[in-house]
This record gives C-alpha cells, structure tokens and sequence, in this order.
C-alpha cells in the first residue's frame, strides 16, 4: 500500500498542553514526511488555554510555516468543538484527530489509515487496551461504554479522541455542531461503517487529565440527554409501573372494604403516598426541564466555535 499518495489533516485540539506541543508536533511531521503525501497539513487549535500554549503554537508556526495551520478560539469551547474548529479548516480527503498530551503516539496514524483501506471504513479508532489504568478508571469506562451501547444499539463501535475519519463524514458532522457538541454520537447518525484498532497509550504528559470528574459527569449526561430517549422511556416505565401498582392497591382496598367489613384509615400512609407521589411528579418534572433547557441552547443556534486569531 503506498500511503504517500494520502494526503491528511491531522487536527490537534490544544488546551494547557504547551509542555508536549512541540514534541507531538514533531513526531506528526516525521510520520507526515515518512509516509504520507508532503501536502498533508497540522492544524493545531488552541481553546484558549490558561498557559503559554498559544505562544507555543505560534512558535512552532513559525518553524514549520508549510505545515502547521494554527488557530485559536475566542474563549473555551471544549474539546469536541475546538476538533470541529479543526475540520471547519481542514483541506485534505482524510483527517486524523489527536490529543496534545502525547498518551496517544502519532506513529499509530499509520495502524488507522492501513485499516481504513483495508475495511474501507467511514471512520476508523484507535482504541486504547486499558492495561496500565486502575480499576477505578477502567470501571468507569466500561459503564460509559455500556450506557454508549444502549443510546447506539448494535451498531456501536468502542471509540475515543484518536480517530480518522473520512473528509465527507467530517462536513456532515460539522452540520450538526450546536453548543453542545459530541462528535461520536453525530458520526453515528450518519455512518455504521465504523472500525477500530487496538492500541497501546502512554503515559499523558500533562500529568492529569484535562477533563476533571465533574466535567466527565457533564459529557457523561450530555450523552444521555441530547444523544437519546433513555430518560423519557425510564420516566414511561416508572409512570406506568407506578399507576399499575396504585390500580392493583386501589381494587384490594375497595374489596376489603366491600366485602370484609374493615375501614381503612391511617393518616401517615396518606402522608407516604403524598410524598412519594410528589417525589415522582418533581423527577419528572426535572428530567423534562433538562430536555426543554437543551432544546433552547440548541433552538437558540449558539455556537459550536469562534476564532479570534489565525495564522
């Protein structure tokens, strides 16, 4: 397979990374230069990261004016739509996506275009094994990836922030982009030809993961909120399990009443019943507020991006 007739984009979106950016970008290049067509390009976005990782973008610009696209953002946008800044500017048929903390190595590039012709996939991920994390992160991702499979069905492909994919299927996804933007969930909605490729991860050089546990608790109910109707089909089954069960005690009460001579009083099962039932109305109520909020961040168009600056 002569891979220097492929030409790529390979899109890095930068937040407080400014310790591995020059490295990262660096190795893109050799892999750039070793293997693939020398109009492939690196568009590196800054979403306007609290160091000096716009200055280190500019440098590295400067050192490498041919291949380097750099951009940053008005203010930050978050991980997914600074990527979707970077498809907006991409040129090339195929587009690579790849964190700034080298815990994914840019010699893997190769593994994802080889299986990408080979299966001739619309996207292709590279898929981490897991082996050096503890069971704590492992736990979480494999609840993630579970409640991923119930919102995708049986079409669901494990994924992650190192993919390629398809110059076609990148515009189709940037149509979609909105406040809240998960590429993953808008790459389902057009494509199931999604594979994947295991691969091993380093160590991340930013020492901590950029997404704090409440930012992952964020993205975790973005997913289940905007992505399906999970909520709505649990509030269904409690509604009908609940009025069943209230049907069911309701003809038992009404028979003891009839037909063996008791009187049913208690003033706190009346109280229980009250506080239960308000309990249910107000998580129901939430959870419909939750949809309403996110339709109108939607409805109100606001957006995915916005660059102050580009070089």
């Amino acid at each position: 397979m002569n891979l220097k007739n492929i030409k790529i984009s390979i899109v890095v979106p930068v937040y407080n990374g400014s310790g591995s950016l020059k490295e990262l970008t660096e190795r893109c290049i050799l892999v750039v230069n070793s293997h693939f067509n020398n109009e492939s390009e690196i568009i590196l976005v800054d979403d306007y990261s609290k160091d000096n990782s716009w200055q280190t973008v500019l440098e590295i610009k400067s050192n490498y004016p041919e291949i380097i696209k750099a951009i940053r953002l008005t203010r930050n946008f978050g991980q997914h739509n600074a990527t979707l800044c970077g498809f907006h500017h991409s040129k090339n048929q195929y587009i690579i996506t790849i964190d700034d903390d080298l815990e994914f190595k840019p010699e893997d590039i190769v593994l994802l275009v080889e299986e990408m012709m080979k299966s001739n996939s619309d996207m292709v991920y590279g898929v981490d094994n897991l082996k050096k994390y503890n069971i704590v992160t492992k736990s979480f991702v494999s609840l993630y990836k579970k409640v991923a499979g119930l919102v995708h069905g049986k079409n669901y492909v494990p994924g992650s922030s190192f993919r390629l994919l398809k110059r076609e299927l990148a515009l189709d996804v940037l149509t979609n982009a909105s406040h809240f933007s998960f590429i993953d969930e808008f790459v389902s909605w057009h494509t199931t030809r999604i594979s994947s490729v295991s691969i091993n991860c380093e160590i991340s050089k930013r020492g901590k993961s950029r997404y704090s546990f409440l930012s992952l608790i964020k993205i975790f109910l973005g997913l289940i909120f905007i992505s399906s109707t999970i909520p709505l089909k649990v509030v269904k089954f409690i509604g009908v399990t609940l009025a069943s069960i209230n049907f069911i005690i309701g003809i038992w009460i009404i028979i003891k009443k009839m037909f063996m001579n008791i009187t049913v009083s208690g003033y706190a099962s009346i109280i229980v019943s009250v506080l239960f039932s308000s309990g249910i109305i107000i998580l129901i109520l939430a959870i419909i507020a939750e949809y309403i909020s996110n339709l109108l961040s939607i409805a109100y168009k606001q957006p995915a991006f916005k660059e102050s600056e580009i070089k």
